[in-house]
């Protein structure tokens, strides 16, 4: 039943995309405004709702006049907007509102009221008025009488002050003492303004004896009857309805759009599709061509608002230009914007609806302001604005050739103050700095030396230059000049060329490399991008340096330089703040310790000897290559890096093979290192000799009656691929397991709750035979139960709670089970390790030496079954005796 109500009533649901909505619209939303101005009329106080336009203002006036006429309030509504033209005379102008009052309380139909006004003509208009107020509508209206003013901010238009217009209203709640018919008259002023712009004589002003009414934005729990018209299009209607509320911040009529757009578009959203499948139809409907498709018009009447207001346009730009800047990257969890005070400018954008008041600050008023109006929109606007653009245009249609537009003296001067501050397009920079453009021939880069910087006034005083080049080529063309610089430089003169590039972030030598920098740097999007960039930069030299033992020393000077060196230079450059605050992002950032992690992997000594133990666990990384894949890579790593690594790691593997082979050989034969057989060795694990006899006997050993680890494997996945089902090589695999778990603690809960998880895997395949798909999939899942999921989800209870009670070899023996039924899940498992080992490299070795114990256990089983290194006579004797 209820179901079927459902359908009926979304099947008629409409949306209204403009206009007042008609009362008891099903998709109008209550706020907290309407009860507000709906008691404080019933109360007799003069209300006022001024705000943005396209706020509700007009449908909030409807709603409340209906629900006071069922109460039995009369009210009249008087729009000013199709009355208030230039033009109009102060008589018609009052006689119009007069008229509007008679006619919406059904007055014309009793009295002449074009007569009545005209037989008046030796008072002025507001007495003409005043005395109508108390003369008919008072005499004639013998209840409770509510007067609505709609579009007050009309009144800017007319060519005559409307102080006495204003002055009428407030004397209507003077007369109340003395006239007490006066305590049924009641006004509401709506419209687009802030008092202080409607009049400036407070005597006669009704706004400071009156209660102002705040229009919020929508917020979800208030949107229940928008969410109704979309639960024929959205598996969950609400969610799609959160998404769209996170686009439009809430504003009604982009909300009210936004809805009928999903109903009458989009496809069926699906669960898990509501964010990509709104971001698709904004996108689509509503960005693309924004112009062509703004209709009704909502984003043109905003930017010409904008570009029609009272106040200075140039400053009101450069003030949203500032709200537009993210947060200091110094102060984690500051909210972006600007703090809010009652300035002009302020007023003007937050009237606008372009920006919005949120925790004392002013920020953007939602996503799709910010697309619309964004970075590039504002440097366009301020270019057109700047003061020498004739001369700007004219030496770029030269194609940059014609010196003779480009400015001197006071006009450059003038120019550059009026720049200050402000971001602006690569032209302007190029052409107030005309010495940053220059066609120069390719050369072999020079060494850097200090004499080189170049610290003039003219070289950095732009606010950043725009991405006038592709972002792709202005990346390759910086990526190239590192090449270029790395393959003739010494490491010294290739660091210091990255601090003067990076760090002081001005003054280096070749200028165009440094222009296309600020012009990545200047892109927008490179918020989330610079720091995979950056991180590029930093693997060009330290896959050269790498191949060479003696610069390990370069690739530790390279990555320090970016915490431990300051600027040496003046910030209060825009693009230089700009490039620092990123450097300070991405020194926070994943990108950047992969190559804190990488410094320790190619400098430490893995010898154990040299190891501090209250040393942090990052400090170790060296000693386990598995993990270099997972933990030196960014997840953007080029093909080049992960090559770098990969031999580091085969490199860093071989050793360690080598030197567990040379001491398991040492302590199966000792006596042989007095006649020079053997030599004598050092244990290259943190293990001690019990516990890495403990772990070879686990990884090489007869472990399951007479058969090793790999041996039972291979008769496991013999047996499992002759099981009917998917279903039943589950219960098989179960059994395989916990034949390595002691029965007193898989009793306990262990066996209990690995046997549900095995059952929940693929649960839809359980009728299927076994593919090796479904056994990759089945050893990735358990992996997610046995160690760890991702780093999103970093709890590993139950790794935890297996090292503890089985210990680490025995642990290690399970994960092993798994990992020799195929070789395409090792990688996984390494991962799964990486994300433990990077939750807790900042701990203290001693401190977790339980997962320490782990890793060098997991190094000794991958040498014994997955190593090149013969190990035939170290089992011979160290098991089998």
């Amino acid at each position: 039943m209820n179901s079927q109500m459902t359908v009926s009533v979304n099947s008629t649901y409409q949306y209204q995309v403009g206009g007042y909505l008609p009362a008891g619209a099903p998709t109008y939303v209550r706020r907290s405004a309407d009860s507000e101005l709906y008691e404080g009329l019933k109360a007799g106080l003069f209300c006022y709702v001024l705000s943005a336009p396209q706020m509700g203002k007009s449908s909030l006036l409807v709603q409340t006049a209906k629900r006071l006429q069922v109460e039995g309030t009369a009210f009249a509504a008087v729009n000013l907007k199709s009355i208030s033209s230039p033009d109009i005379s102060p008589q018609k102008w009052y006689a119009a509102i007069m008229y509007r009052m008679a006619s919406s309380l059904h007055l014309t139909n009793k009295f002449d009221a074009i007569k009545w006004w005209n037989d008046r003509e030796l008072l002025s208009p507001v007495q003409r008025l005043e005395i109508f107020i108390e003369k008919v509508l008072l005499k004639s209206i013998r209840k409770n009488l509510v007067i609505f003013i709609d579009d007050i901010d009309s009144t800017s238009r007319l060519n005559f002050s409307t102080s006495d217009f204003f002055a009428l209203i407030r004397g209507c709640y003077s007369k109340r003492a003395e006239q007490p018919e006066y305590d049924r008259l009641t006004f509401a002023v709506l419209g687009v303004a802030a008092p202080s712009e409607l009049l400036r004589d407070q005597n006669c002003n009704p706004f400071n004896i009156g209660g102002q009414i705040h229009l919020n934005r929508l917020q979800l729990d208030e949107c229940l009857p928008l969410a109704k018209g979309l639960a024929l299009k959205a598996f969950r209607p609400q969610r799609v309805l959160q998404e769209i509320l996170a686009w439009t911040g809430g504003q009604p009529f982009m909300t009210q759009k936004l809805c009928h757009l999903a109903l009458e578009y989009g496809p069926f959203i699906g669960r898990n599709c509501e964010a990509q499948q709104v971001e698709k139809l904004i996108k689509h409907r509503i960005l693309k061509n924004w112009e062509e498709q703004d209709e009704p018009q909502h984003l043109t009447a905003l930017r010409n608002r904008i570009f029609h207001n009272r106040c200075d346009l140039t400053k009101l730009l450069t003030l949203y230009q500032q709200i537009l800047q993210p947060p200091d990257a110094e102060k984690p969890g500051v909210a972006p914007g600007i703090p809010a005070d009652h300035s002009p400018g302020q007023s003007e954008l937050q009237l606008s609806g372009l920006v919005v008041k949120s925790q004392g600050k002013l920020i953007v008023g939602n996503l799709i302001y910010q697309s619309v109006f964004n970075q590039f929109w504002v440097e366009k606007e301020l270019g057109h604005l700047a003061p020498y653009r004739e001369a700007l245009s004219a030496w770029l249609a030269s194609d940059r050739e014609d010196k003779s537009q480009l400015l001197t003296g006071e006009s450059l001067q003038s120019a550059l103050d009026w720049a200050a501050n402000k971001q602006l397009s690569q032209e302007h920079y190029w052409f107030l700095n005309p010495g940053t453009f220059q066609e120069k021939p390719i050369v072999a880069p020079a060494q850097v030396t200090d004499s080189s910087v170049d610290t003039g006034f003219h070289s950095s005083i732009l606010t950043p230059p725009s991405d006038i080049v592709q972002s792709g080529s202005n990346e390759q063309r910086l990526y190239d000049h590192i090449v270029s610089c790395v393959e003739i430089e010494s490491p010294p003169q290739v660091i210091e060329r990255f601090r003067k590039l990076f760090i002081d972030g001005m003054g280096y030598p070749d200028r165009e490399i440094e222009a296309t920098l600020y012009s990545i740097v200047s892109v927008k999007r490179s918020d989330q991008d610079f720091k995979y960039i950056l991180h590029r930069c930093c693997y060009i030299p330290i896959n050269r340096w790498q191949l060479h033992s003696q610069n390990k020393l370069a690739i530790a000077n390279l990555v320090a330089l970016f915490k431990q060196t300051s600027p040496r230079f003046g910030m209060e450059f825009y693009i230089v703040k700009r490039l620092q605050e990123q450097i300070k992002k991405f020194i926070k950032s994943e990108e950047f310790q992969t190559l804190e992690r990488l410094v320790k992997a190619v400098d430490q000594d893995p010898q154990p000897q040299k190891q501090d133990s209250h040393a942090p666990l990052g400090e170790l990384i060296c000693r386990y290559p598995y993990l270099y894949g997972h933990s030196l890579l960014s997840k953007d790593s080029i093909e080049e890096d992960q090559q770098t690594i990969k031999k580091l790691e085969i490199q860093r593997q071989r050793q360690f093979e080598n030197n567990l082979s040379q001491y398991l050989n040492y302590l199966v034969e000792p006596r042989n290192t007095e006649i020079g057989i053997v030599q004598s060795a050092a244990n290259p694990t943190l293990l001690n000799d019990a516990e890495l006899h403990l772990a070879v006997m686990e990884f090489a050993g007869k472990v399951t009656g007479d058969r090793t680890y790999k041996e039972s494997a291979q008769f496991f996945l013999r047996d499992a691929r002759q099981v009917p089902s998917y279903g039943s090589f589950k219960v098989q695999l179960y059994e395989y397991l916990i034949s390595s778990v002691e029965p007193e603690y898989g009793g306990r809960q262990f066996n209990e709750r690995l046997y549900k998880h095995i059952k929940n895997i693929s649960p839809e395949h359980d009728s299927v035979k076994l593919n090796n798909i479904l056994l990759v999939r089945t050893c990735q899942q358990l992996f997610n139960f046995l160690v760890v999921e991702n780093s999103q989800h970093p709890s590993h209870y139950v790794f935890y709670d297996l090292v503890h009670n089985l210990g680490p070899s025995r642990t290690m023996g399970l994960l092993l089970k798994l990992v020799l039924l195929s070789g395409k899940v090792k990688p996984d498992l390494e991962k799964r390790f990486s994300v433990l080992f990077n939750h807790y490299e900042g701990k203290a070795s001693d401190e977790i030496m339980w997962f320490v114990k782990s890793l060098e256990n997991f190094n000794v089983a991958l040498v014994v079954n997955f190593g090149k290194t013969d190990l035939s006579l170290v089992k011979q004797h160290l098991i089998l005796n």
